[in-house]
């Protein structure tokens, strides 16, 4: 019940989330550990099935398509997920844009990071070798030739596809990962289709976001942001984005 409330109300989530983050701070509510799901319920369920879904609800060849997914969700359809990359990719042809989240891991604790006066602490990313958080098809994707990933050091995108190093010409513009100039908004202004692969929506909702960062010094939230710090390693052909980005983040480290 409340996942669907969730889903149909999103800024209701941003309210509950934020409201919870603060209750969790100050110690009147503990996180719960909630079991994994069983392998018996998950929906066994007929590779063939895939096409017919995601031909109703409209994805076609030329799409601009984001896929949040999970490997566990859709074992039951019985692919590696090499074979749900491959058909991700002749989902929309080389004519569109496959897009993946591929945040980088950044543990809260036992971290690689650097320590100096002004931060607490500055995360270290590397484009090529830092591992994603969201999942096992997304870190084989991200590694796959003609896969550009950003250097983006927060949430993340990689795509392949058609045109596929435009979301990311701007991206360095600016400090927040959902803003104007963010991979995220080229998404919006190409009209991209979301696809949640074994995984709800208001698990892996990452788009939510777009609106506090898009509205930036109007969001009304106080207290939304962290600021935080980030060496990036880049390869050569990258390295004047990584300019760009330090000129807007403070001095090099």
């Amino acid at each position: 019940m409340i996942q669907k409330l969730f889903e149909h109300f999103p800024y209701l989530e941003v309210i509950t989330r934020h409201a919870y983050k603060k209750l969790l701070e100050i110690g009147i509510l503990k996180k719960r550990i909630v079991p994994n799901e069983k392998a018996e319920d998950v929906k066994k369920v007929d590779p063939i099935e895939l096409t017919y879904m995601l031909e109703d609800v409209g994805v076609k060849k030329g799409d601009v398509l984001i896929v949040h997914s999970s490997m566990k969700g859709i074992k039951g359809f019985g692919m590696s997920p090499q074979e749900v990359i491959d058909y991700l990719k002749s989902l929309v042809g080389t004519e569109g844009m496959l897009l993946m989240p591929t945040y980088p891991d950044y543990p809260s604790e036992n971290s690689k990071y650097i320590f100096n006066e002004k931060y607490n602490e500055i995360y270290e990313y590397d484009v090529e070798q830092s591992p994603a958080w969201t999942g096992l098809i997304t870190n084989i994707f991200r590694k796959q030739e003609g896969v550009i990933r950003s250097s983006y050091p927060n949430n993340t995108l990689s795509a392949w596809g058609k045109d596929n190093s435009k979301p990311f010409l701007s991206e360095m513009e600016t400090d927040l990962a959902y803003d104007r100039s963010s991979a995220w908004i080229y998404c919006v202004d190409n009209h991209a289709k979301v696809l949640f692969l074994g995984i709800h929506a208001h698990h892996s909702l990452s788009e939510i976001h777009i609106a506090e960062d898009y509205l930036d010094k109007d969001w009304p939230v106080t207290g939304w942001y962290t600021e935080k710090q980030y060496i990036i390693k880049t390869t050569e052909t990258q390295s004047k984005k990584h300019a760009e980005y330090e000129k807007i983040s403070g001095p090099s480290i």
